[in-house]
């Protein structure tokens, strides 16, 4: 049965754009594989550190090299990141954009599981290990940087999770872009913010014309084939639930 890893990167709880949006993908995903199973991590909750020198000595000392009480710590806790990853067959990521760019929450998250021997190869042109995996992104941001529009060379959010995620050698990478938050806080949306088309794949099944019309919201490149659209529905999030990304 399929598996779906699930990250939340806001801090703001219940007051969160993005985990709001991450609550119903998971649900409808839940709701059209009843037999999946859905690992699900708090990237605030877990406190992941920064990359430090104990991080780094651990990884690439040599293998009869003793390592210390500290680097065993940090390579035991990006063992269980990387064994979550390893584990699905659908990585889903709900990230707000801050200051154009990743939260450092999420950052620290990629550094602990892009690892070679784990996730890519010391060996020419840095194979990936993970291309049987897929991935799905839901970017909120206070202004809109929609593909094609001038604005998306202020987006780094996109381009920075492709690569990292492409290293590993997950390259069907679908990206969904809910910008327009500062509405929201501005106060200039009374009924509700976020109006979005949810595609989900329906487990175990692609398409085979690559027809990108198969899923018309979610931004693909570099996709080798795209998932059948297993629902499509407009959802909105209301005010009086969530005002900030």
């Amino acid at each position: 049965m399929p598996t779906l890893l699930a990250l939340d990167v806001s801090p703001r709880g219940d007051r969160s754009i993005s985990r709001a949006l991450a609550k119903r993908f998971v649900e409808h995903w839940q709701a059209r594989n009843p037999g999946g199973t859905v690992i699900y991590r708090d990237l605030n909750a877990s406190r992941i550190p920064y990359m430090d020198s104990d991080w780094i000595a651990g990884v690439y000392a040599p293998p009869d090299v003793e390592r210390t009480p500290q680097m065993k710590k940090a390579l035991a806790l990006s063992g269980e990141l990387i064994a979550e990853l390893q584990a699905a067959d659908l990585l889903f990521i709900s990230t707000p954009m801050y200051n154009f760019t990743i939260p450092a929450v999420l950052k620290s998250w990629i550094d602990y599981v892009v690892r070679p021997g784990y996730t890519f190869r010391l060996a020419s042109g840095w194979p990936g290990m993970l291309a049987n995996k897929r991935a799905r992104l839901i970017v909120v941001s206070r202004a809109s940087y929609h593909a094609g529009e001038p604005s998306e060379v202020d987006d780094l959010v996109t381009p920075v999770l492709r690569k990292a995620l492409s290293f590993m050698g997950i390259d069907d990478v679908g990206v969904l872009r809910a910008g327009g938050s500062l509405a929201v806080n501005l106060g200039k949306v009374r009924s509700g913010f976020v109006q979005v088309t949810l595609c989900l794949p329906t487990s175990g099944s692609e398409s085979s014309n690559g027809d990108n019309r198969a899923m018309p919201h979610w931004e693909q490149q570099g996709v080798r084939s795209l998932p059948r659209c297993a629902f499509m529905r407009t959802y909105v999030v209301s005010q009086r639930t969530v005002d900030s990304c």
